[in-house]
């Protein structure tokens, strides 16, 4: 099984989220402390709203996320829509962002 394809540039962040629940599943993982520096932030925080029963504690150092709305409209457009749809608790809508080819050059399966 291929978790990560590294050369594939259109991964989106949620998709590393998805990766991260695989590798715990293939290593047999059902709940993980995880960590995150600086561009590592978004993944780390995607993968704890994604996968909050996979998540005992998060630590984030440096984290680099936007912390305020005018900082968020600055951002590429698919970050500044999801951090829209996670602050009206939309996750339908962040799913719908997350597998769309216009966002990520492809599309997803789940």
């Amino acid at each position: 099984m291929s978790i990560v394809d590294v050369q594939d540039r259109s991964m989106v962040v949620a998709e590393h989220a998805d990766d991260v629940a695989k590798i715990l599943d293939h290593l047999d993982l059902a709940r993980v402390s995880v960590y995150g520096a600086s561009g590592a932030a978004p993944h780390i925080l995607a993968f704890a709203a994604m996968y909050p029963q996979r998540v005992r504690a998060v630590t984030i150092m440096a984290g680099a996320a936007p912390t305020s709305d005018a900082e968020a409209e600055t951002t590429i457009p698919i970050n500044t829509r999801g951090r829209q749809l996670a602050r009206a608790h939309d996750v339908e809508g962040l799913r719908a962002l997350r597998y769309s080819p216009t966002h990520s050059g492809r599309k997803h399966s789940r």
